[in-house]
């Protein structure tokens, strides 16, 4: 439908969707369900939030029974993962909503 398109096309278009700078950290914005995990890479510089790109995936069968707080882990892996050109050197923030992962913002080495 029209309405679906224009939406498609604000989100997927300047200024909501940027090209990456290199010179600023980058941010995952993460979130889990039930059924998937998702993703959105961000830049916030010059009082601005940059969109750089979107991603999502299903969880397999297995995945789905893990807990809230196992899903949202997944998420960073997966996410880290999956955008690892655009982060490999660089600064990044990790934004989840799972208050049980608050330990990861102040642990030396998470690895």
């Amino acid at each position: 439908t029209d309405a679906f398109e224009i939406l498609k096309n604000r989100l997927t278009n300047a200024p909501i969707m940027n090209t990456p700078n290199f010179e600023q950290p980058f941010i995952l914005e993460l979130d889990a369900c039930e059924y998937g995990v998702g993703a959105v890479l961000t830049q916030e510089y010059e009082e601005k939030k940059y969109v750089i790109a979107y991603a999502s995936r299903t969880l397999s069968t297995a995945e789905r029974n893990y807990g809230a707080t196992e899903r949202e882990a997944l998420a960073i892996v997966w996410a880290t993962k999956h955008f690892r050109p655009y982060l490999e050197g660089n600064k990044i923030y990790v934004r989840s909503d799972c208050k049980a992962l608050e330990w990861m913002r102040t642990a030396k080495d998470v690895t």
